[in-house]
């Protein structure tokens, strides 16, 4: 059984003909190139009796403003709730932006329909495009071939704009002209011009090509774009991609980013794991599953969804993970994963461990790390701490306002947490007091704020 499942961080629904920020990050120029609708109401003006062609809105003879009516032009790019683009023939000046998210979002709508529309012609920060436009038909139309220009000439000249394009020989020149600090997801080539992911948001994340100087391409597809005064190409998946020596092999193992051979932020993917825990139903905004491949040490780790919608897992669930390896609060995880599901297996035996061995502070000198994300097992613990969250370590009396309690407990000095299980400490499954004892403790070794611990994911990890 195989079930793909893709997520990746959504773009930022502003309403502009494109924003350099939509995968996180603050651009103070946010507001460049862009148009406010404000609340205006659309214009009526009526249909005009006469179409016009799209290189007669770009040659300069039609004033801003005007109502115009524009027939037979095919999809040619579509960002959800901003806009499309669209091309009437293959030449220089055939391409043109529509801003407007009813149209972008308009029922049937797909690259390669042919349309008529009607909307008013505006230029915007020297950006000409059509806003407000109405979609009058729609039928199946012919996609064109890209015209192939050269970086030069898309760096610079404007008669590009809006057309579906095909550049050659192209290297990275930058990876990050906004870095260190900021990342708006463009990337610098050769002769100036700027690629940029607007319209594919995995473009930064090096799943297609490597985001290093020196990467080369024989080729990039897309659309030839003006925002921020730059004159871009923005790749719409990665099908528009040809890297000389091709993809990348991102393939490695969990052992090899627990152990610290990877950089942080490096893409990776793990094949025919684990899963071995699911995030509660509860944890909307902290979705994510814990995986593994084989036993033991250095083999977990955390694979983060954030409020993304997971796919259907339970531990057994044998998945691929493409996504990009990151550290978050000194627990390693995968962010920004895509997700295949290829079967369903045994969930790996827990390995035993002695409670000191995972107890204490993130800072301290223990041997915690190597377990981070295993399945694990202790055994033979008592409660010392009912709450160690509290000044006396002890629950908080029903309606104290001045007492921590997360329903955390402490056995043999080891926090378990109800990270996995939020109903851990309500009395149904343990006595919540200081000497309760249990044979087997079995839970996910974990690194949460600022401690080491233990998650147990249901009663059933309790043995008494």
């Amino acid at each position: 059984m195989r079930q793909l499942v893709l997520i990746a961080l959504p773009l930022l629904l502003t309403a502009c003909p494109m924003s350099e920020g939509n995968q996180g990050g603050g651009d103070p120029t946010a507001d460049a190139g862009v148009i406010r609708d404000s609340g205006s109401a659309r214009p009526d003006l009526g249909v005009p009796s006469q179409a016009t062609r799209i290189q007669e809105l770009r040659s300069g003879t039609i004033a801003a403003e005007t109502q115009v009516l524009v027939e037979a032009v095919v999809v040619t790019a579509i960002s959800p709730g901003r806009g499309l683009w669209v091309q009437q023939g293959s030449g220089p000046d055939s391409g043109m932006y529509l801003f407007g998210s009813e149209a972008a979002d308009s029922e049937g709508l797909s690259v390669g329909k042919e349309i008529d529309l009607q909307g008013v012609f505006t230029i915007f920060n020297d950006l000409k495009q059509i806003k407000f436009p109405t979609i009058l038909a729609m039928r199946e139309g012919q996609l064109p071939e890209p015209l192939l220009v050269s970086a030069a000439d898309l760096a610079i000249s404007a008669s590009y704009e809006g057309m579906l394009v095909r550049a050659e020989a192209l290297s990275i020149v930058n990876a990050n002209p906004d870095g260190p600090d900021d990342d708006f997801g463009q990337i610098e080539l050769n002769d100036g011009l700027v690629l940029d992911d607007d319209l594919f948001s995995e473009l930064r994340n090096g799943r297609v090509f490597l985001r290093l100087a020196g990467t080369e391409f024989n080729s990039i597809t897309g659309i030839a774009h003006l925002s921020f005064d730059k004159r871009k190409l923005l790749p719409r998946s990665a099908e528009d991609f040809d890297v000389v020596g091709g993809a990348p092999d991102l393939t490695v193992t969990v052992q090899q980013i627990q152990q610290g051979e990877l950089a942080e932020n490096t893409p990776v993917a793990l094949s025919g794991v684990v899963v071995t825990a699911v995030s509660h139903v509860s944890q909307e905004e902290r979705r994510g599953f814990w995986v593994q491949q084989g036993r033991g040490q250095y083999s977990g780790i955390y694979v983060f969804f954030g409020s993304s919608q997971l796919p259907e897992l339970a531990p057994g669930s044998i998945v691929n993970v493409e996504g990009t390896y990151s550290e978050f609060y000194n627990q390693s995880q995968i962010i920004r994963a895509r997700v295949e599901v290829t079967g369903s297996g045994e969930v790996p035996e827990p390995s035993i461990v002695i409670p000191g061995e995972l107890a204490g502070a993130s800072d301290s000198d223990n041997n915690a790390e190597p377990w981070e994300g295993v399945l694990v097992a202790i055994e033979n613990v008592v409660i010392d701490q009912p709450n160690p969250d509290s000044d006396d370590g002890e629950p908080c009396p029903r309606g104290a306002e001045d007492c921590t309690d997360f329903g955390t407990v402490s056995v043999n000095g080891l926090r378990l947490t109800t990270r996995l299980w939020p109903d851990m400490s309500d009395g149904d499954a343990f006595t919540r007091v200081q000497g309760t004892s249990f044979s087997r403790v079995v839970g996910i070794a974990e690194e949460a704020f600022g401690q080491h611990s233990l998650a147990p994911r249901s009663a059933a990890d309790l043995s008494p």
